[in-house]
């Protein structure tokens, strides 16, 4: 009789400390599942295409020349 009254303290404990797991770290598991979520996305996902604006490319047909950007040093 004794081995059941020192089995309900204990299971009361053990389900207590599970809960206060599952409460304290709910955050960490929900910000881990989005970024697997977010992984998965990345991955199948194809990269986006880049969009023709000859505004913002204006300068990308000039070839490029060496001596541009160097300086001279004496």
């Amino acid at each position: 009789m004794s081995g059941v009254r020192g089995f309900v303290p204990a299971a009361v404990a053990a389900a207590v400390g599970v809960l206060t797991g599952y409460y304290t770290f709910q955050p960490a598991f929900q910000h881990l599942e989005a970024e697997k979520r977010a992984g998965v996305q990345a991955i199948t996902k194809p990269p986006p295409q880049p969009q023709s604006s000859t505004a913002s490319n204006n300068n990308d047909n000039r070839p490029t020349d060496s001596s541009d950007n160097q300086t001279e040093r004496k």
